[in-house]
């Protein structure tokens, strides 16, 4: 699953802890037949409740984030306010995706977000 993950977004294998991450992640979103005929999931299993099927995303999906400020500096009122960075996981601390600014390998947790579909993360920066 991780290589998969990697090759299809073309993205350098510097990214494979994420993927990993990602992959144990959605493996305990996997059902499985009990003994006594039900199906359930690990998660359910560990948790005692389903798991939410939103956060099953796209990883390494490229997204443009809105941004206040780049680099210490306010962003000006006819600049633009987003910035495009590469989907990495769910936030630990909150509600939102963390995301990977490969620019300046800065990360950034966030809840508005708008996702790019259309292109790929590895075209968007070179790599």
């Amino acid at each position: 699953m991780t290589r998969n993950w990697l090759v299809s977004v073309e993205l350098p294998s510097s990214y494979w802890f994420y993927a990993v991450e990602r992959a144990a992640e959605v493996c305990n979103y996997f059902p499985y037949k009990l003994e006594d005929g039900s199906y359930t999931t690990p998660f359910e299993l560990v948790h005692a409740t389903k798991p939410d099927l939103q956060n099953l995303f796209k990883l390494f999906a490229l997204a443009a984030v809105q941004c206040e400020r780049v680099n210490s500096e306010n962003i000006g009122k006819f600049d633009g306010q987003s910035l495009p960075m590469i989907t990495i996981g769910k936030c630990p601390n909150s509600n939102g995706f963390l995301f990977y600014n490969p620019v300046n390998q800065t990360f950034v947790s966030s809840i508005d977000y708008q996702f790019q579909h259309h292109v790929t993360s590895s075209t968007c920066f070179n790599l």
